[in-house]
């Protein structure tokens, strides 16, 4: 989308749709994969598909988060930079 070209940019969100419907990603990559997601479709303006996958990367951070007995732990955990992005487009809702 940057570079001009919406017809490579409309296949690779198609590709990126029908890759993300059809198959849930691991545990490890749930996050990312939802927050990728959200990022993808919030610059193409379709707001509230790109809602649905910071809800779900949202709501995902938070559990894995509680999980963590230690604080300082989940402290960490919920300082890393992707975690601090998600939190922080989830608090503008």
């Amino acid at each position: 989308m940057k570079t001009g070209d919406n017809t490579l940019s409309n296949t690779a969100l198609k590709n990126f749709r029908d890759i993300i419907s059809d198959y849930d990603p691991p545990d490890k990559d749930y996050i990312i994969t939802n927050w990728a997601a959200y990022k993808a479709l919030s610059a193409v303006n379709e707001k509230s598909e790109a809602a649905e996958y910071l809800e779900n990367a949202y709501f995902m951070l938070k559990s894995k988060s509680k999980d963590i007995k230690n604080k300082q732990d989940r402290k960490k955990y919920l300082s890393a930079k992707l975690h601090e992005n998600i939190m922080n487009e989830w608090s503008k809702r």
